[in-house]
C-alpha cells in the first residue's frame, strides 16, 4: 500500500511539471499564431484601404491632367461631377462623400449650408495632403462639422498643382470588401487609429461605445509602452475576463488588435489537466479498491452481466458458430430463428433461412460473402470482423439491418459470433446526408466553372475598350492642335471608359454569378447609334493601319429593347478579332439588316473581312471558348493588336 502511494504522488508531481510547461508552450505559440492573425488582418484591412487610394489616385491624376490643360472651372465642376457620379456608381450612394478644394475654392459633390465660409486651409486633411506631397493619406477618426457624426478623411493633393481630392468615410458606412478570416472562438479584432479611436470592430460581446472606445484605448497605450509583448501577459476585458492581446500596425500608423480569451487559448490545456485529475482520482481508487476487490467481485460480476444484458439488447439476433464444423448455436434468435430453427443445426441452414427474407438484389452477394467456405477463408487470413448493411422484410415491409460475424482470440479457435441488429433509421440518415454531400459538390463545381467561365471572358472582353483608350490618346496628343478631333476622340475614349466600367461593375457583381445567370439590363436604344459607337473607334484604328472598314445598314425601324451594353461586348470581340486577322489593304465591313418574321421584326448584324479565314475542319470548333485555328502560325498576325493579344475568339461572322 505505502509502494503504490508513493507511485501515485510520483506521478501528481510529475503532472504538475508536465501541466506548466504545455501551459508555457501553448502561450507562446499562442503568441506567434495570436500575432501572425493579426498581421493577416492588418494586411486585409490594408486591401481594403486601397480601393479608396486607387480611387482618389485616379481622381488626383484627372484633375492634373485637366489642369495642365487649362481647363476652365466650368469644365472642371463638370468632369468632378461625373467623377462623383462614377464614385457613387462603384461604392454605392453612402460609400463615401467627396469634395475637391481648386484654387481655394470648395467643390462638393453634396454641398452643405457655410461651405464658402469653411477654413479649409486649417482643417487637419488638407495640410495633411499638402505636407504629404502627393501621397495618399488617412486622417484619425474625427467628428464632422456638418453632420456631427464620427468621420475618416481620405485625402490627396494633385502632384503638379495645389488642388486637393478628399473622401469622407462615415464609420457606419465603412466596410471592408474582403473576405475576413474566421476569428477564434469568443475572440474579439479592433481596428484604430494612432490616436486609439476604434475605425472598426468586430467582437460577440455587446458593450456601450463610450467604455469600448476607452477600453480600446487603454490597450493601445499599453501596447505602446511594451506592457504586452510578453508571451504570458494579460489583460482583463469589460467583463472582467483575462484575455492575451496581440496586435500589429499597418503602414499609416493605425493598429490591429486581437484579443483571445485565455479560456480558449487553454482549452486543450484544461481538458488534459481534467483527464489528469480524472486519471489520478481513478488511481488513488484503484488503490483502495484493491484492498476490498475479493468482497466486491460478486457485485462487479453482476454489473458486468447487467452490461452485456443491455448490449445484446441492441441485437434483434445472436448466433454462436463453429466454422470449422459447420455448426451453429442460438443465444438470441430471430422471430423466423425461433419458428423455423432449432437452438443447435448447420451453419448452412442458418444462413438459407436469413438469406430467405433478404431483399433479392443483395442476395447473391450475401449468399457468396457468408458462404463456409468464404468465412474459413477470413478465419485462415486473421480477419477479426466481417459483415455489411443489407434490406431484409419484417412482416410487409423492408428495413435496413448489420449483419457481422466477429472473430476473436478469447473464442475457442473456429468459433465466431454471428450478430443482426437493426440500423434502418441510421442507415436512411446516413443515406440521406450522402446524398446532401453530393447534391453540394454538384452545386460547388457547378459554381466554380462559371467563375472561371466568367473571368476568362472578362478578361478577354475588357481588352478592346481597354486598347481603344489607349490607341485614342495616342492618336489625340498627335492632333493637340484640332480641338475638333480632339474632342471627337475624346467622346470615343468616353464611350469606351463606360464601357470599361460595365465590365468592373460586371466583376462587382459576381454574386449574380452565383445563381448562373446574369442579369440584361434591357432597355430602349437606337440601334444604329449603338453600331456606330462600336464601330467609332476602329474607324481610327483602320485609319492608322491602311486597312478599309465601311458599315452598312438597312433597316427601317432603328429603336429597340435590348441590352445595348451586351450588345456592344459582342461586337468588339468580333471587329477586334477581325481587324487583328487582316493586313494592309483589306476589308472589314459591318452590315446590318432590318428582317420580317412573321408578326415579329428581327435584325442580322454581320461583320465580314478578307483576311484570314478557317478551314472546314476548324467549323465544329467555332463555339468554343478561345479555340485557334493550329494551321495559322502567330507570325501571320501582324500590326496593331485591338482585340484578345493571346488568343482568337473565332465566332461566326
Amino acid at each position: 500500500m505505502r509502494t503504490n502511494f508513493l507511485v501515485l504522488l510520483a506521478f501528481m508531481v510529475v503532472g504538475m511539471v508536465c501541466y506548466h510547461i504545455l501551459r508555457v508552450d501553448l502561450l507562446k505559440n499562442a503568441k506567434e499564431l495570436g500575432t501572425s492573425l493579426a498581421k493577416t488582418y492588418a494586411a486585409e484591412e490594408r486591401n481594403n484601404l486601397t480601393i479608396y487610394e486607387t480611387l482618389i489616385a485616379f481622381g488626383t491624376e484627372a484633375i492634373d491632367w485637366r489642369l495642365q490643360e487649362n481647363a476652365d472651372q466650368e469644365e472642371m465642376q463638370s468632369w468632378i461631377s461625373m467623377y462623383f457620379q462614377r464614385l457613387q456608381d462603384v461604392l454605392g450612394e453612402r460609400g463615401v462623400d467627396p469634395y475637391a478644394v481648386l484654387n481655394g475654392e470648395i467643390l462638393a459633390a453634396n454641398p452643405w449650408e457655410g461651405m464658402e465660409h469653411y477654413d479649409v486651409e486649417n482643417a487637419v486633411w488638407y495640410q495633411g495632403a499638402l505636407m504629404a506631397g502627393g501621397d495618399v493619406i488617412f486622417t484619425n477618426v474625427y467628428t464632422d462639422t456638418v453632420y456631427g457624426t464620427p468621420v475618416i478623411t481620405v485625402a490627396q493633393k494633385c502632384r503638379n498643382s495645389d488642388a486637393v481630392l478628399a473622401f469622407d468615410i462615415f464609420l457606419e458606412d465603412f466596410q471592408f470588401r474582403s473576405s475576413m478570416l474566421d476569428l477564434p472562438e469568443n475572440a474579439s479584432f479592433y481596428l484604430c487609429d494612432t490616436e486609439g479611436n476604434l475605425v472598426y470592430f468586430q467582437t460577440a460581446a455587446s458593450y456601450e461605445q463610450e467604455r469600448l472606445e476607452s477600453y480600446v484605448k487603454g490597450l493601445q497605450k499599453r501596447i505602446w509602452s511594451g506592457e504586452l509583448e510578453a508571451y504570458d501577459t494579460h489583460v482583463v476585458d469589460l467583463a472582467g475576463e483575462l484575455r492575451s492581446v496581440y496586435y500589429s500596425n499597418m503602414p499609416n500608423g493605425w493598429l490591429s488588435i486581437i484579443t483571445i480569451p485565455y479560456d480558449t487559448l487553454l482549452a486543450d490545456l484544461q481538458q488534459a489537466k481534467a483527464v489528469f485529475v480524472l486519471v489520478y482520482l481513478f488511481s488513488l481508487l484503484s488503490v483502495g479498491f484493491l484492498t476490498w476487490r475479493e468482497i466486491r467481485l460478486g457485485i462487479r460480476m453482476e454489473r458486468t452481466n447487467e452490461t452485456v444484458t443491455v448490449l445484446g439488447n441492441s441485437y434483434y439476433a445472436l448466433y454462436r458458430v463453429d466454422v470449422l464444423r459447420d455448426t451453429y448455436e442460438i443465444i438470441k434468435g430471430s422471430e423466423e430463428a425461433e419458428q423455423s430453427l432449432s437452438v443447435h443445426g448447420r451453419y448452412q441452414d442458418l444462413i438459407r433461412m436469413a438469406g430467405e427474407v433478404m431483399e433479392e438484389a443483395a442476395y447473391q452477394e450475401y449468399m457468396e460473402g457468408f458462404s463456409l467456405a468464404n468465412v474459413q477463408k477470413l478465419v485462415e487470413q486473421g480477419v477479426r470482423e466481417f459483415g455489411g448493411d443489407f434490406r431484409r422484410r419484417f412482416g410487409t415491409e423492408y428495413r435496413w439491418v448489420n449483419m457481422c460475424i466477429l472473430f476473436d482470440k478469447t473464442l475457442e479457435e473456429g468459433e465466431a459470433v454471428l450478430s443482426f441488429r437493426e440500423v434502418d433509421q441510421e442507415k436512411r440518415r446516413q443515406l440521406e446526408e450522402r446524398k446532401l454531400l453530393e447534391n453540394a459538390l454538384e452545386s460547388s463545381r457547378k459554381s466554380e466553372k462559371t467563375k472561371q467561365a466568367f473571368f476568362s471572358n472578362m478578361s478577354h472582353d475588357m481588352r478592346t475598350p481597354l486598347n481603344a483608350i489607349i490607341g485614342l490618346t495616342d492618336v489625340a496628343k498627335k492632333h493637340v492642335r484640332e480641338p475638333e478631333r480632339v474632342q471627337d476622340y475624346l467622346e470615343k475614349i468616353t464611350d469606351s471608359g463606360r464601357q470599361l466600367l460595365g465590365l468592373i461593375n460586371d466583376i462587382l457583381g459576381m454574386s449574380r454569378l452565383e445563381q448562373g445567370k446574369v442579369v440584361l439590363d434591357d432597355r430602349q436604344f437606337d440601334l444604329q447609334v449603338c453600331i456606330e459607337s462600336c464601330a467609332a473607334p476602329f474607324r481610327v484604328q483602320a485609319e492608322e493601319e491602311g486597312k478599309h472598314f465601311v458599315t452598312s445598314f438597312e433597316i427601317h425601324s432603328a429603336m429597340v429593347l435590348g441590352d445595348p451594353f451586351r450588345i456592344s461586348q459582342i461586337m468588339n470581340n468580333l471587329l477586334s478579332n477581325a481587324f487583328k486577322f487582316t493586313q494592309k489593304g483589306d476589308t472589314v465591313a459591318v452590315e446590318v439588316k432590318q428582317l420580317s418574321f412573321q408578326e415579329q421584326i428581327k435584325y442580322q448584324i454581320v461583320v465580314r473581312d478578307t483576311g484570314l479565314g478557317m478551314s472546314k475542319e476548324f467549323l465544329p470548333k467555332i463555339f468554343e471558348p478561345y479555340a485557334r485555328e493550329t494551321r495559322f502560325s502567330a507570325g501571320q498576325v501582324m500590326g496593331r493588336v485591338w482585340g484578345c493579344p493571346s488568343s482568337r475568339t473565332w465566332s461566326p461572322r
